[in-house]
């Protein structure tokens, strides 16, 4: 059941019981009131109705009897009257008829002397009727007043108390249902007042949760994305972000670098493995120094790293091959006790559309092979492939015995368009 349907079966019984409890104890009081009230008023009249008979000898002039007897006519209560000498019958009312077939509930008899006497007849039926029709005006009046209290109670009620649960309701419904949380504005003290203000706090601690839960997988998320020794991206990133590659824009190319330090074993054989630790973010250093800001660097295993170059004119990739290369090479890297560390990489360079669906796993392949073949001519150099087919346009193997390659190393750039790189010696 509603509050409101609740409210009203409340308190309409209980107006009912005090309107039948005033109403039952008026009745009993008016009509005891107006009934003493009569009794009294009727008493003095035959007093003085007893009085003037005596006096004027009554009893001897029957025309005077009945003059005198006409004021309790006047009154509504009095049924009948008889004014009797030696059980004769002077003077009635009504007159020649008397109380012989009068119906009554009370007599006053008064004695006026020897035989001579004085009968008053009353009834209360007339009393209790006029009790009666004054207590049906009070009881209309009453349930008048009960109405018009219901009725402002009622609107009291919806704008006190039920529009405002109402609105409270309707903002929980929609936090719930939507998780869109709706505060309130209700700045009274009252007891919905007070459950508002512990909403509205409510909905401010939620909201604070929400947001440091948010931030908190915000940085869950780039943590699982970031590896922890460099700070570079990891390979989950890129499957995240670089899975399909994005496309370039025209006339501009994407190309996708993979990084080897050449010989890092032998740094940790050498030097331990802190050392291999320091080469690896000094690495990662000086890769995201050489980059633009929207290449991706990112550490793809071990001491390899991928490198992502979204929008690059096809013409500088070798430029941008030698720059990472020269990076690397350029400077020695200090570890712990002060001693310099000279290192190299190979690199493995490929434009993205080597890759037709532009889908990561294919572009990280053929870098692959590129590097495979750097590595597999001398190291500290790079080979740009530029084709995935041989000079008779079959899918060249994992050897990338022919095809369309420019080699990098020591700096110098060879851009080699001819069936066979390999007859020919690298770039001093």
């Amino acid at each position: 059941m509603r509050l409101y349907a609740k409210f009203l079966a409340i308190l309409i019984p209980c107006f009912l019981s005090l309107a039948g409890i005033g109403l039952w104890y008026e009745h009993r009081t008016a009509t005891s009131v107006n009934t003493d009230d009569l009794t009294q008023r009727i008493g003095a009249l035959t007093g003085r109705v007893a009085t003037a008979m005596v006096r004027h000898n009554a009893a001897d002039n029957p025309s005077l009897a009945n003059d005198l007897l006409a004021p309790l006519g006047h009154e509504p209560s009095v049924v009948c009257a008889e004014y009797t000498s030696a059980l004769r019958l002077i003077a009635s009312y009504p007159r020649g008829l008397g109380c012989r077939n009068a119906q009554f509930d009370q007599v006053t008899d008064v004695e006026l002397g020897e035989g001579v006497s004085l009968r008053i007849a009353m009834t209360e039926s007339l009393i209790k009727g006029a009790v009666g029709r004054q207590l049906q005006q009070s009881t209309l009046t009453f349930l008048g007043t009960l109405l018009l209290a219901v009725i402002s109670a009622s609107i009291g009620f919806r704008l006190i108390v039920g529009r405002r649960l109402e609105r409270l309701n309707q903002a929980m419904t929609v936090s719930t249902e939507t998780r869109k949380r709706q505060s309130l504005a209700d700045d009274s003290g009252d007891e919905i007042g007070r459950i508002v203000a512990t909403y509205n706090q409510l909905i401010r601690a939620e909201n604070e949760l929400e947001e440091k839960l948010r931030r908190t997988n915000l940085q869950l998320n780039e943590s699982s994305q970031r590896d922890p020794l460099t700070g570079l991206y990891n390979r989950l990133f890129a499957q995240r972000n670089l899975d399909p590659l994005p496309n370039p824009t025209p006339p501009d190319t994407g190309f996708i670098a993979l990084l080897d330090i050449d010989h890092f074993k032998r740094v940790n054989d050498t030097h331990g493995h802190e050392a291999g630790d320091t080469v690896l973010k000094a690495v990662a250093n000086r890769l995201n120094a050489c980059v633009r800001d929207d290449a991706v660097v990112i550490r793809w295993g071990g001491e390899e790293y991928l490198i992502a170059f979204p929008n690059v004119n096809p013409e500088i990739g070798p430029m941008l091959a030698s720059r990472l290369l020269n990076s690397i090479r350029q400077n020695p890297i200090a570890l712990a006790g002060g001693e310099g560390l000279s290192i190299t990489a190979s690199l493995g360079f490929v434009p993205c559309c080597l890759s037709p669906e532009r889908d990561l796993k294919t572009a990280v392949e053929w870098a692959d092979r590129a590097l495979y073949l750097a590595k597999g001519n001398g190291r500290d150099r790079a080979c740009v492939l530029w084709s995935d087919r041989d000079s008779n346009g079959e899918l060249l193997d994992a050897q990338l015995k022919h095809g369309d390659i420019t080699w990098v190393a020591s700096a110098a750039i060879d851009r080699r368009d001819d069936r066979n790189p390999s007859d020919r010696p690298l770039s001093a």
